[in-house]
């Protein structure tokens, strides 16, 4: 089973070395190291590895695949139309740039809540795509992405979860959260800032119960 977690960019939490933020502010201080060491301080969770992909490289990895499949209600796909894409309600396939636009709404919905939602979407239809595909071809995937991304795994490190997902991928079960969890936290307004403060402890126990 794999669980996809949204860590919501509005928490507000004690970062290393630094005031208490939002997390997202990590990354501008100090990278990807600096939002590791917060997320391990503050959830107990241990990132093996980074992959960054900026807007571009989304675009390329989807179109690489040829596009994903996507549930889009009619806001959604009013909302595409209107930013000039091809779109209808109800089972949409989308190319790159087209998701890369569904991904960044969050004008539809409950405001950043729906907005990582749909990129959780998109990052499932694209599993989707590669559940039938060979470890050849999931390997001259990962040789066309390469370029396209930013990541501290070596490409054997690449190479060695791919042989592991492959046989995993037809039954995968795959679910996904958002943190901090619903009733786990409180909006607040701190030095000139709408954030979330989330209930660190109760937060920790959800991440727990998925790894145990």
């Amino acid at each position: 089973e794999l669980t996809m977690t949204s860590f919501m960019r509005d928490m507000y939490v004690p970062i290393p070395g630094y005031d208490d933020n939002r997390i997202n502010a990590c990354y501008a201080f100090a990278g990807m190291k600096l939002l590791n060491k917060c997320l391990e301080q503050n959830f107990a969770i241990h990132v093996d590895g980074n992959i960054e992909v900026d807007f571009d490289g989304f675009k390329g990895v989807i179109d690489l695949v040829g596009g994903v499949d996507i549930y889009l209600s009619n806001s959604e796909a009013n909302s595409l139309i209107a930013k000039g894409h091809a779109a209808n309600a109800g089972m949409c396939h989308l190319s790159g740039e087209a998701a890369l636009a569904y991904s960044r709404n969050r004008s539809i919905g409950n405001g950043d809540f729906s907005r990582t939602e749909r990129q959780r979407k998109v990052i499932n239809a694209l599993l989707e795509k590669c559940k039938g595909m060979s470890v050849a071809q999931l390997n001259g995937l990962m040789e066309e992405a390469l370029p396209m991304i930013t990541t501290d795994l070596t490409t054997r490190e690449m190479l060695n979860y791919i042989t592991q997902l492959v046989p995993m991928l037809s039954s995968l079960k795959v679910s996904t959260q958002q943190i901090p969890a619903d009733d786990t936290f409180k909006y607040a307004y701190i030095r000139n800032m709408s954030v979330l403060v989330p209930d660190l402890a109760k937060n920790r126990e959800i991440l727990q119960n998925i790894m145990d």
